[in-house]
């Protein structure tokens, strides 16, 4: 019983794995650009009709899509860093549990860095996405990875940003400010009832 189980679960990864992996090869092979929007003072981005905006600031805004919850932030301390030192390697801040990863890849696609990670407790999933310019946060279950992945890399390869002026309103933004900001949006993105907050409990005690 234990072996059959033990089956089951690498079965389940192997099947999650290849579908992250065929959604980013079709998403690199095909022409996703689309006009922007949405204008805000820092950005503007593409959003599909059937996604809704159900509150938004300044650097970040949050989404209905299919019932599902997901958080777009400007990557400032990135832009921020960029802007200052060219050289500048973006740091992964490891705001979530990397005991829960169970898929990570990164890749470059007109010209703007991406980072996927796939995080699993139980039954539930936390996809998280950032690029040079955005991080994205959206929890579900393993039938709708697919359908989100894809809405985030079409969202995030149109996000058009005023750098300067992202430069000159942030820059003397603590750099906390922004880890915090991550881990607020992450408290929006989970289900009430779900057990994803045990990838941030170390964080938040």
């Amino acid at each position: 019983m234990l072996m059959s189980c033990l089956l089951v679960a690498c079965q389940q990864v192997d099947d999650v794995n290849t579908t992250l992996y065929d959604t980013i090869k079709n998403f690199k092979a095909s022409d996703s650009s689309k006009r922007a929007n949405h204008h805000k003072e820092l950005y503007a981005y593409y959003l599909p009709r059937s996604v809704n905006v159900i509150a938004q600031d300044s650097t970040y805004d949050i989404f209905d899509y299919k019932g599902i919850t997901l958080a777009m932030s400007l990557n400032a301390a990135n832009i921020i860093a960029q802007a200052y030192y060219p050289s500048y390697q973006q740091l992964d801040t490891q705001i979530y549990d990397e005991n829960y990863l169970v898929f990570g890849y990164g890749f470059m696609h007109h010209g703007q860095n991406y980072e996927l990670k796939l995080y699993q407790v139980e039954d539930s999933y936390l996809l998280n996405l950032n690029t040079d310019f955005v991080n994205f946060h959206a929890t579900m279950s393993a039938n709708y990875l697919k359908d989100v992945l894809t809405l985030m890399l079409k969202m995030a390869d149109n996000i058009v940003l005023d750098e300067e002026t992202v430069v000159k309103t942030l820059s003397n933004r603590p750099s906390i400010d922004y880890e915090k900001e991550q881990i607020d949006l992450f408290q929006i993105v989970v289900p009430q009832n779900g057990r994803l907050e045990d990838l941030i409990k170390d964080h938040t005690d």
